[in-house]
């Protein structure tokens, strides 16, 4: 079945919450100690609705399977286009190239700051 990148809507909340406070409780990805709730993400989500800091979810018939955000790095100006990506897949649906399915949709994207430019170790990565 095909995996379809697209932006995330609130409907999608749920299931990224769920795929987020998954790694929460059992991974070593994120910081956070404590699950999020749906309603306390409903703001996250908003602010992650402009085309320079998306969020977007991997669907797979109909399920979101994953998501990504680019998140500012810093509130300084200098700063302005740097960003802070985050992917999260799954944990049944790892290892199929999901997450990198949803970094090379940003390095597509012309209103992106990854679109501009992006560093892996000491070379460009390609989208």
């Amino acid at each position: 079945m095909a995996v379809v990148i697209r932006a995330a809507t609130p409907a999608d909340l749920p299931a990224i919450v769920a795929i987020y406070n998954h790694e929460v409780l059992h991974g070593v990805a994120t910081f956070d100690t404590e699950p999020w709730s749906v309603e306390e993400q409903t703001g996250w989500l908003a602010a992650h609705q402009s085309a320079s800091h998306p969020c977007l979810v991997a669907e797979e018939a109909g399920t979101v399977v994953g998501w990504g955000t680019l998140s500012p790095w810093s509130s300084r100006c200098a700063y302005a286009r740097a960003v802070e990506d985050s992917v999260y897949v799954h944990h049944a649906h790892r290892g199929r190239g999901i997450g990198r399915a949803c970094c090379r949709r940003w390095l597509r994207a012309p209103a992106t700051p990854a679109s501009a430019s992006c560093w892996r170790g000491s070379r460009r990565a390609e989208p």
